[in-house]
């Protein structure tokens, strides 16, 4: 399959392009020419499949022959080896837990298959200049993304945490410098170091010297992982009910929307989701309006390398009644605290901040048994104890694996002024 710039329809490239590039020269996300439908045979069948199953059969559809067949399920096998559980949380509403992972958020899932997929394309000519890795992070999206690519000598991992503004019980192993995994403190706030990642990939002479790529969704081999779960999901809805059912709601977090057009793909493949929730902070908002078919952007994502705001634009030409489908729910700090405090006192059951969210909005909508609801539960409550203990009132224990310390206590972190010389500077040390 090839892929196009949301910028710009005439260049198409691989997808081993798409990947390691993430950025198309235009300054574009790229899109997938085609978006398959996923075979009717899979739905009838969907309730008594895995997950890995159901990706696999997604992934031959998506992938056509870029990748061997059996590459595929090795790399889904790989992927998916851990629960994905549907939680039922009465009135047809449900949770899908994707923090049952290595470092207990939902991107083990997408960034595990990136790693795998970088791995493949980066031996298949070993003379090729390694492959450099550059993200921003306060916490979860590092610890997936080094987890997931730690060991592989053919790609470097460049994480840029800010000096301020890092939860420690959210970083689990990911300042541990270990091989290809370079951890860096940038003297300044997350605002900066997404700036000097934005100044990285648009920066000509140091893109023709160094394969410079993405790890977060801005990245298509990222995000295309995250329709898996949305597919298995729904298996898991129609065995908990017993029926095939005409549509669902999906409500979800988000940050830079990856969860959200993940779910829209879904639908253009054939999924039947029938409602959008995309929930944020009241702080950073998630879109400043949608006019016709086209979403504005937000100050916060304007601030971003760059948006997949792109491509739910695309999505939106082909589909004209999209725009009518997608919610924006935004919340404050004390309608966040108060959906933990209820649902904690009514289930018993804990959740982050932004799973939360997500919960509130779902709660808000009108679900039954023919169109029931899920919110996606993102990352572990495990993570937060310090943060949920107070709203709660009272002290939980604390996990066992928490960092003592946060990333600018360190003293072993690689320290940079938040300049792109600097940066350049320690690129070229490990290339």
């Amino acid at each position: 399959m090839e892929y196009y710039s949301t910028d710009g329809h005439d260049s198409k490239v691989s997808l081993r392009e798409a990947v390691m590039r993430s950025l198309a020269p235009d300054g574009g996300v790229y899109m997938p020419c085609s978006i398959p439908l996923i075979p009717s045979a899979l739905f009838k069948n969907m309730d008594e499949m895995s997950a890995c199953d159901i990706a696999y059969v997604m992934c031959t559809q998506l992938f056509g022959t870029d990748i061997e067949p059996s590459l595929i399920n090795s790399i889904v096998r790989s992927t998916l080896n851990f629960p994905i559980p549907l939680v039922d949380m009465g009135d047809n509403r449900y949770a899908l837990e994707l923090y049952h992972g290595p470092t207990e958020s939902f991107k083990d899932v997408s960034a595990r298959f990136l790693a795998q997929l970088c791995k493949y394309f980066t031996a298949q000519n070993p003379k090729d200049r390694k492959l450099n890795v550059l993200l921003a992070s306060t916490g979860d999206t590092g610890n997936a993304v080094t987890d997931a690519f730690k060991g592989i000598d053919t790609v470097n991992v460049f994480v840029l945490y800010p000096h301020k503004g890092v939860l420690k019980e959210r970083l689990g192993n990911s300042t541990k410098k270990s091989g290809n995994i370079i951890p860096i403190i940038v003297n300044s706030d997350f605002d900066h170091c997404r700036e000097l990642i934005r100044q990285a990939f648009t920066d000509t002479t140091l893109n023709r010297r160094f394969a410079l790529t993405s790890a977060n969704s801005v990245n298509i081999g990222r995000l295309l992982p995250q329709t898996f779960y949305y597919f298995y999901a729904y298996g898991q809805l129609t065995a908990k009910l017993g029926h095939r059912i005409s549509g669902f709601t999906v409500s979800t977090p988000c940050g830079n929307l990856g969860n959200l057009t993940a779910a829209i793909f879904a639908r253009a493949m054939g999924l039947p989701i029938n409602r959008f929730i995309a929930t944020g902070t009241s702080d950073n908002g998630l879109w400043g309006e949608i006019t016709g078919n086209t979403l504005q952007l937000s100050d916060y994502h304007a601030k971003a390398l760059t948006s997949n705001i792109g491509r739910i634009n695309r999505l939106m030409e082909l589909d004209p009644s999209l725009p009518g489908k997608i919610e924006c729910h935004t919340y404050g700090s004390d309608e966040i605290a108060e959906t933990i405090r209820k649902r904690f006192k009514s289930d018993s059951y804990l959740m982050d901040r932004n799973t939360a969210m997500a919960c509130r909005a779902l709660d808000s909508v009108s679900t039954s048994a023919e169109y029931p609801g899920l919110f996606l539960a993102t990352a572990s409550p495990r993570k937060y104890y310090s943060k949920l203990s107070r709203i709660l009132g009272y002290e939980t224990e604390e996990p066992e694996h928490v960092h003592e310390t946060a990333p600018h206590h360190l003293p072993h972190l690689t320290t940079l002024p938040p300049t792109l010389a600097a940066l350049t500077k320690l690129i070229e040390k490990y290339n």
